[in-house]
């Protein structure tokens, strides 16, 4: 049926496994067999023709050496559905991170929360020194702050379990643990 549809036979595979993504993600249950199989075949169908119009949106550019239409398969264009499907978890995985990271902020002691913010979230056009200077804090407590902050952000992370945050083995390497004079 893909076949019957998409015009590049290198595409065929690449229909499908969308359309089983597409089936997958919605996790519907059926009664029986045959609703199974007609949701299946809509959704092959319904993902072979959107397939279909893509390619045929993105082929009706012109190629510029020589004038002529070109035609372009799915790992050419890099809109295969692994790589849609990669990209789709990365920006939620980024958006989760973002949204942690930001109650995480407001958690902080008001003079960490303002440290953190002045290091990494300054709308102003200050410089540190001059931030220091205005609110009447040596760079070294605000550092301090900024520091005490960051942990407590990471402990924060680490204890809901985001990912890259798990607690891990001190490594041998840490300079963290060392103090500096």
């Amino acid at each position: 049926m893909v076949r019957a549809v998409v015009s590049d036979p290198n595409s065929v595979e690449d229909v499908l496994q969308e359309a089983f993504l597409r089936v997958l993600k919605t996790r519907k249950r059926f009664a029986n067999g045959q609703e199974a199989f007609n949701y299946l075949r809509r959704t092959v169908l319904n993902t072979s023709i959107d397939s279909y119009r893509r390619l045929k949106r993105q082929n009706s550019r012109f190629d510029t050496r020589n004038g002529e239409r070109y035609t372009q398969g799915y790992a050419e264009i890099g809109t295969d559905p692994l790589s849609l499907l990669l990209a789709t978890e990365a920006a939620e995985t980024h958006s989760h991170l973002i949204r942690e990271v930001e109650i995480a902020l407001r958690s902080l002691q008001p003079k960490q929360r303002e440290a953190v913010e002045a290091f990494f979230c300054r709308k102003s056009t200050l410089k540190l020194k001059e931030f220091c200077q205005e609110q009447d804090v040596p760079y070294s407590t605000l550092r301090s702050r900024m520091l005490q902050g960051i942990d407590q952000i990471r402990a924060y992370l680490q204890e809901r379990g985001v990912s890259g945050f798990v607690q891990t083995e001190e490594k041998p390497n840490d300079l963290r643990r060392f103090k500096t004079r």
